[in-house]
């Protein structure tokens, strides 16, 4: 187990731009209640924390229009976002931090 703080920072970044957690899920290959309940936790699974990060590396910095995500689908996120005060990562941050 692992601290969860650093993945829901790449989570919350994901749905800043534009993805709802739904999407995320399911680009993970799991299910929207689930990621919902890794959102909540303190801590996670080390294979949990590679799911998140290998996400965000595949989805950070993509148009989620783009992607296929409505467009009232992105606004919602974005707008779920601004109200908790998340904020986007920028993918170089983190790929300069595991390098």
């Amino acid at each position: 187990m692992t601290q969860a703080g650093p993945s829901l920072r790449l989570l919350r970044s994901l749905v800043a731009e534009g993805f709802s957690v739904s999407v995320i899920a399911s680009h993970m290959g799991m299910g929207q209640p689930e990621l919902s309940g890794v959102m909540t936790r303190t801590t996670i699974t080390l294979a949990m924390e590679n799911r998140v990060r290998l996400a965000f590396e595949e989805l950070a910095g993509r148009d989620p229009l783009a992607l296929g995500v409505h467009p009232r689908g992105v606004t919602r996120a974005r707008n779920r976002a601004r109200a908790e005060g998340w904020e986007v990562v920028p993918l170089a941050s983190v790929q300069g931090a595991a390098a």
